[in-house]
């Protein structure tokens, strides 16, 4: 790093889009890192979108297009309801994403989303902001030794959801760092799965 050299028997990526970066190029191929958008909009009346309230909602529609996510609102953080859509048109590379939320993005979400689908939340957008999924294939991740290593620990969440499995992720890591093997049984997240 620019702050020194490091020297360890192991190493644990989890370098979020930039892994590519860090990996032999044979293993770039599974990997695709795409922006996604998040937005929060006005209600008209905010208490019913409350935690406690309401559900955590997710539509999925016949194509990926019609797929959107739709959060309650806790009390914390900015006053409105956070919605977001899943994209995997055009991969990109985290250092050269657009992190600008353009205003054909928020239109898209009104006419598309609110306008036909939720009711009660306002066609004002408060917030919007970026974020980067790196998925696979299969849009799962990868938590595995690299191949032909037992030395260099990949973890590639999140694909969107690994946040959701974040606290068995964390502990799975150092069990293998640590041990070789892991308690929780991690075979739904090896590289061979995706051929490699």
């Amino acid at each position: 790093t620019n702050k020194g050299t490091y020297s360890a028997d192991k190493l644990v990526l989890t370098t979020g889009p930039w892994l590519t970066d860090l990996l032999a190029a044979e293993l770039h191929q599974p990997f695709g890192v795409y922006r996604q958008v998040i937005y929060w909009f006005e209600a008209e009346d905010l208490e019913p979108f409350r935690l406690d309230k309401f559900p955590f909602v997710i539509w999925i529609g016949d194509v990926i297009e019609d797929f959107y996510t739709l959060f309650p609102t806790p009390d914390f953080g900015t006053p409105a309801v956070k919605m977001l859509t899943e994209e995997y048109l055009d991969a990109t590379h985290p250092d050269e994403v657009d992190r600008t939320v353009q205003p054909h993005e928020i239109e898209r979400m009104v006419d598309y989303f609110i306008a036909n689908k939720v009711e009660g939340i306002t066609h004002r957008c408060v917030d919007a902001g970026v974020c980067l999924y790196t998925v696979t294939p299969d849009e799962h991740f990868v938590i595995d030794w690299q191949p032909g290593s037992q030395r260099v620990l990949v973890a590639s969440p999140c694909s969107g959801h690994g946040f959701k499995h974040s606290a068995a992720i964390g502990e799975a890591l150092a069990e293998m760092a640590s041990g070789g093997s892991s308690t929780i049984d991690m075979s739904a997240f090896r590289f061979e799965r995706i051929g490699l």
